[in-house]
Protein backbone atom coordinates (compact mmCIF):
# COMPACT_ATOMS: atom_id res chain seq x y z
CA UNK A 1 0.00 0.00 0.00
CA UNK A 2 2.81 2.47 0.58
CA UNK A 3 4.08 2.06 -2.80
CA UNK A 4 0.29 2.91 -4.32
CA UNK A 5 0.51 5.95 -2.19
CA UNK A 6 3.97 7.03 -3.08
CA UNK A 7 3.27 6.33 -6.94
CA UNK A 8 0.27 8.36 -6.61
CA UNK A 9 2.03 11.50 -4.73
CA UNK A 10 4.46 11.50 -7.41
CA UNK A 11 1.41 11.48 -10.21
CA UNK A 12 -0.38 14.00 -8.78
CA UNK A 13 3.17 16.33 -8.14
CA UNK A 14 3.62 16.16 -11.96
CA UNK A 15 -0.17 17.03 -12.92
CA UNK A 16 -0.24 20.01 -10.75
CA UNK A 17 3.21 20.60 -12.15
CA UNK A 18 2.09 20.58 -15.67
CA UNK A 19 -1.49 22.66 -14.13
CA UNK A 20 0.50 25.35 -13.02
CA UNK A 21 2.97 25.56 -16.00
CA UNK A 22 -0.08 26.08 -18.37
CA UNK A 23 -1.86 28.53 -16.55
CA UNK A 24 1.37 30.87 -16.54
CA UNK A 25 1.41 30.19 -20.06
CA UNK A 26 -2.31 31.08 -20.45
CA UNK A 27 -1.50 34.46 -18.66
CA UNK A 28 2.06 35.20 -20.27
CA UNK A 29 -0.27 35.08 -23.36
CA UNK A 30 -2.85 37.01 -22.28
CA UNK A 31 -0.69 40.13 -20.56
CA UNK A 32 1.41 39.45 -24.61
CA UNK A 33 -2.61 40.62 -26.12
CA UNK A 34 -3.16 43.11 -23.71
CA UNK A 35 -0.19 45.05 -24.38
CA UNK A 36 -0.64 44.80 -28.04
CA UNK A 37 -3.94 46.37 -27.70
CA UNK A 38 -2.74 49.16 -25.42
CA UNK A 39 -0.13 50.06 -27.91
CA UNK A 40 -2.37 50.07 -30.89
CA UNK A 41 -5.36 52.20 -28.83
CA UNK A 42 -2.26 54.49 -27.96
CA UNK A 43 -1.59 54.60 -31.63
CA UNK A 44 -4.90 55.18 -32.37
CA UNK A 45 -4.83 58.27 -30.52
CA UNK A 46 -2.23 60.10 -31.39
CA UNK A 47 -3.19 59.69 -35.13
CA UNK A 48 -6.65 61.35 -34.21
CA UNK A 49 -4.62 63.54 -32.43
CA UNK A 50 -2.11 64.45 -35.17
CA UNK A 51 -5.04 64.52 -37.65
CA UNK A 52 -6.52 67.75 -35.81
CA UNK A 53 -3.19 69.39 -35.37
CA UNK A 54 -2.70 69.28 -38.65
CA UNK A 55 -6.10 71.08 -39.08
CA UNK A 56 -5.51 73.67 -37.06
CA UNK A 57 -3.82 76.79 -38.04
CA UNK A 58 -0.56 77.70 -37.09
CA UNK A 59 -1.47 80.86 -35.34
CA UNK A 60 -3.50 78.64 -33.15
CA UNK A 61 -0.52 76.35 -32.61
CA UNK A 62 -1.70 74.14 -35.46
CA UNK A 63 0.55 72.07 -38.06
CA UNK A 64 -1.74 74.76 -40.65
CA UNK A 65 -1.88 71.91 -43.41
CA UNK A 66 1.00 70.04 -42.86
CA UNK A 67 2.65 66.97 -40.52
CA UNK A 68 6.30 68.48 -40.90
CA UNK A 69 6.88 70.02 -37.37
CA UNK A 70 4.47 67.87 -35.44
CA UNK A 71 5.87 66.05 -32.17
CA UNK A 72 4.14 64.28 -28.77
CA UNK A 73 4.47 66.93 -27.19
CA UNK A 74 3.04 68.93 -29.35
CA UNK A 75 -0.02 66.30 -29.27
CA UNK A 76 0.54 66.22 -25.58
CA UNK A 77 0.98 62.49 -25.57
CA UNK A 78 4.45 61.40 -23.23
CA UNK A 79 6.89 59.06 -25.43
CA UNK A 80 6.89 56.56 -23.02
CA UNK A 81 4.26 55.32 -20.88
CA UNK A 82 2.79 51.94 -19.36
CA UNK A 83 2.07 50.68 -22.37
CA UNK A 84 5.57 51.03 -24.07
CA UNK A 85 7.49 53.57 -26.09
CA UNK A 86 6.39 56.33 -29.24
CA UNK A 87 7.80 58.12 -31.67
CA UNK A 88 6.55 60.07 -34.75
CA UNK A 89 8.15 60.57 -38.04
CA UNK A 90 6.84 62.97 -41.04
CA UNK A 91 7.29 61.95 -44.43
CA UNK A 92 5.69 62.90 -48.01
CA UNK A 93 2.38 64.58 -46.62
CA UNK A 94 2.41 61.79 -44.10
CA UNK A 95 2.56 60.91 -40.39
CA UNK A 96 4.39 57.95 -39.25
CA UNK A 97 4.01 56.95 -35.73
CA UNK A 98 6.26 54.10 -34.17
CA UNK A 99 4.93 51.91 -31.15
CA UNK A 100 7.39 49.39 -29.15
CA UNK A 101 5.36 47.80 -26.35
CA UNK A 102 6.60 46.67 -23.04
CA UNK A 103 6.09 42.74 -24.49
CA UNK A 104 8.39 43.16 -27.18
CA UNK A 105 6.19 44.22 -30.07
CA UNK A 106 7.02 47.03 -32.38
CA UNK A 107 3.48 48.76 -34.44
CA UNK A 108 3.59 51.08 -36.84
CA UNK A 109 0.99 53.58 -38.21
CA UNK A 110 0.38 56.32 -41.33
CA UNK A 111 -1.68 58.85 -40.70
CA UNK A 112 -2.90 61.01 -43.68
CA UNK A 113 -4.96 64.50 -43.73
CA UNK A 114 -7.94 62.66 -44.03
CA UNK A 115 -7.49 59.08 -43.25
CA UNK A 116 -5.50 56.80 -40.76
CA UNK A 117 -3.84 53.50 -41.94
CA UNK A 118 -4.33 50.12 -40.32
CA UNK A 119 -1.16 49.36 -37.50
CA UNK A 120 1.10 46.87 -39.13
CA UNK A 121 3.39 44.64 -36.80
CA UNK A 122 6.97 44.89 -37.62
Amino acid sequence: MGQQQGILLVLTAIIAGMAILTGINLFYGSAKEANQDAVIQDLMTIAARSQIWYKRPKMLGGGGGSFATCTLTKLQFDSVNANGSYSLAASDGMLIITGQGTEGDKYVMQVFPDSIGMPTKQ
